[in-house]
């Protein structure tokens, strides 16, 4: 199914943890004249799978955290998990894979890194 969501413009992609890169690399690859910048509030991308016993962390996990779906099923279409890892992965390795995933599908100069999302507003033409 194809949807027009028109041309030109920014489109701005709050997180860079699975979702967001996702979005990211899905903007960029849909032929749009977008510019899609990736906003994101740590040091490196993961979102809740990006592990830190450092006070001020924004790491929401355990050390010890699988995950609850197997990495069948959570890898993104074209870019399996590697084979020898467990079906059910420890944070690690999704943090890993998805460090991969950002570098393969190039999406590292879309990231603003350390920066805080406090307000999101429409210009005058209407667009956010």
């Amino acid at each position: 199914m194809r949807v027009s969501i028109g041309t030109g413009g920014r489109v701005a992609v709050i997180g860079a943890g699975a979702a967001g890169l996702c979005s990211a690399k899905n903007l960029r690859d849909f032929g749009s004249s977008f510019k899609v910048v990736v906003f994101e509030q740590d040091s490196n991308v993961g979102g809740t799978w990006s592990y830190s016993e450092k006070p001020g962390s924004y790491s929401v996990m355990y050390k010890s955290l699988r995950t609850n779906i197997p990495k069948e099923v959570m890898a993104f279409p074209g870019f399996p998990f590697a084979d020898e890892l467990p079906s059910f992965p420890g944070h690690s390795d999704v943090q890993n894979y998805l460090e991969s995933y950002m570098t393969k599908m190039d999406l590292r100069s879309m990231i603003r890194f350390n920066v805080d999302v406090e307000k999101v507003w429409t210009d005058e033409g209407g667009r956010s």
